[in-house]
């Protein structure tokens, strides 16, 4: 049946997406960090992903302020699915359950995308605070020189910097494109908003309109995962999204290089020299020509009463290596 012109009147013209998983200490702040908005037309959809905390108490508190729905645990990219399909706006936004965002974000967005109507994806600049409450408000911006200049698809790629919390799609694009690859485990946003890029225009809004939690965990382990996740994400386009995999294809030993880079970097300033030998010697094999692959692998095999003086002088060497 044909939705008629009341009918469409009374949805609202924004679905925000909020998966929650165990989220009980951000949660509210959250969910009130939308309710601020400056633009009113939205609807709230909390998706819990089977959580074992209060979550649903503190959910149960807002009343029809939000829509509440439950699934057992399969994971964000899953519970991003799940608001999805449920959701009856015209355009749908992403908060994690830990981020917040700025009382103009929703307006800004739907400004860009009222002015253009081809525009399919609008994504803004954030800040980052970390555990102890400082605020980096440099990591998030300009974004339109590090991404909008060149291929987004492979700038995406080579730097992520799309972070969900700041984005906005039209729904009829995940009818085009399809929603989120629930086979990964990670860079799940990643690959989406590649799939998204690769076909139909993106524009930002460059300014920091939400702010990205950062938890203190260990580093180390997270990029050993995420590189088996970049691994994974991969395999995953070159099987299944052949159109982004022939854009990508030739960066991807660029790409295993930061991260084996970044992993050696980790293990360095652990202690564990053997490790990050390894890494930074998969490094070297990928890039052979990166002069602070080069560098660093160098630094692992110095005695460690040497290492003292030259982490003090590292900022040195890291402005010296950026060369390579």
């Amino acid at each position: 049946m044909k939705e008629s012109t009341q009918d469409r009147a009374q949805r609202p013209l924004v679905s925000v997406i909020i998966p929650a998983y165990n989220s009980a200490a951000y949660l509210k702040e959250a969910i009130d960090s939308v309710l601020a908005q400056s633009l009113s037309d939205y609807e709230i959809l909390v998706v819990d992903d089977g959580s074992t905390d209060d979550t649903g108490g503190i959910l149960n508190g807002y009343g029809a302020k939000i829509r509440v729905l439950r699934q057992d645990h399969r994971g964000v990219a899953a519970a991003r699915n799940h608001g999805i399909r449920e959701t009856q706006g015209e355009i749908v936004a992403f908060l994690d359950a830990d981020d917040l965002w700025y009382p103009q974000k929703l307006e800004k967005q739907v400004a860009v995308f009222r002015s253009r109507s081809d525009v399919a994806m609008v994504f803004t600049g954030h800040d980052v605070l970390d555990e102890r409450g400082k605020r980096d408000s440099k990591r998030g911006r300009d974004k339109r020189a590090r991404l909008l200049a060149g291929n987004l698809v492979r700038n995406i790629f080579m730097s992520s910097g799309v972070a969900t919390p700041t984005v906005a799609v039209r729904r009829s694009v995940f009818d085009a494109v399809g929603p989120f690859d629930e086979e990964l485990e990670m860079a799940e946003d990643d690959n989406l908003w590649m799939r998204i890029a690769s076909r139909l225009p993106v524009e930002l809004v460059d300014e920091p309109l939400a702010t990205i939690r950062l938890h203190r965990t260990s580093m180390t382990r997270d990029l050993a995962n995420l590189l088996t996740s970049v691994e994974a994400h991969v395999r995953a386009m070159q099987d299944r999204y052949p159109d982004v995999w022939a854009e990508l294809r030739d960066l991807v030993p660029a790409k295993l290089a930061l991260f084996h880079f970044a992993m050696g970097k980790q293990y360095l300033a652990s202690r564990q020299h053997d490790l990050a030998r390894r890494s930074f010697g998969e490094g070297l094999r990928l890039r052979p020509w990166a002069l602070r692959y080069r560098v660093y692998h160098w630094i692992c095999y110095l005695p460690e009463p040497a290492l003292g003086p030259l982490w003090k002088a590292r900022t040195w060497i890291r402005g010296f290596s950026e060369h390579g």
